[in-house]
């Protein structure tokens, strides 16, 4: 009997299938046999291998490969940012008019 089916009988399709793999490396130690009848690359057999070897079964699952960070982030935090002095820098320029338009009055009613 094979690992599968001793420990466990309820996981998914492409574990048991990466699973298989390692079970026939482990069996023929030949890298090149095994990505030529299960028609997977050496770097693929390897990778899997030594997550398997670290993690055991959970290390057969699929890790997502979305980024940890992201640059457009970055790019939203900065824009924030920017809108925030912009309104500042709005409400400095029309605080400004407003003196000089008040000081331009004050000038004309001493005329």
């Amino acid at each position: 009997m094979d690992i599968i089916s001793i420990y466990y009988g309820s996981i998914n399709k492409e574990i048991k299938q990466r699973l298989k793999w390692i079970e026939l490396y482990e069996e023929t130690n030949n890298t090149g046999l095994v990505c030529r009848r299960c028609g997977i690359s050496r770097p693929t057999l390897r990778k899997w291998y030594k997550r398997y070897k670290e993690k055991g079964l959970d290390g057969l699952q699929d890790v997502s490969r979305r980024p940890h960070n992201s640059p457009n982030t970055k790019i939203d935090n900065r824009i924030e940012l920017w809108e925030d002095v912009h309104a500042n820098y709005e409400t400095e320029k029309e605080r400004i008019q407003l003196s000089n338009y008040q000081r331009d009055l004050q000038l004309r009613k001493m005329k």
